[in-house]
C-alpha cells in the first residue's frame, strides 16, 4: 500500500533521477522487497513499473494540452529525456508516439 501511495499520491515518479534506492529509502525497507512486490504484484521490473505511471501522466497532460510539445511534455511526466518517453511510449503502444498522440485525440474527442 505505502508503494502505491508514494507513486499515486507523491507522485514520486516525477522524479527524472528516481531509483529503486530512493523507494527503499522512503518506505523504510530494502531493495530485494521492493522488487519482489513490483515483480509479483505487476508483474514488472522497476523501471518498468516507473515508467507506467510517467505514461499516464503523459496521457493525462496531453489530452489536456494537446499542442504541448514532446520536450515539455517529457519533462513534466519525469522522463529524462524526450527520447526515453519516445521509446517507453513505442515498446508500450507498439505504435509511434506520433500516432500514439493522433490516437489519444481521437479518443478523447
Amino acid at each position: 500500500k505505502r508503494l502505491v501511495d508514494i507513486f499515486e499520491k507523491d507522485k514520486i515518479f516525477l522524479n527524472s533521477n528516481l531509483n529503486i534506492m530512493d523507494v527503499v529509502q522512503l518506505i523504510g525497507t530494502n531493495r530485494s522487497y521492493i522488487s519482489g512486490i513490483i515483480n509479483k504484484q505487476y508483474n514488472q521490473n522497476f523501471c518498468a513499473f516507473v515508467n507506467s505511471y510517467r505514461m499516464r501522466e503523459v496521457e493525462k497532460i496531453f489530452t489536456t494540452n494537446p499542442s504541448i510539445s514532446n520536450e515539455l511534455l517529457a519533462e513534466k511526466c519525469g522522463f529524462g529525456s524526450t527520447n526515453s518517453m519516445k521509446r517507453t511510449i513505442e515498446s508500450n503502444s507498439g505504435i509511434s508516439i506520433h500516432a500514439w498522440k493522433k490516437k489519444l485525440i481521437k479518443i478523447v474527442a
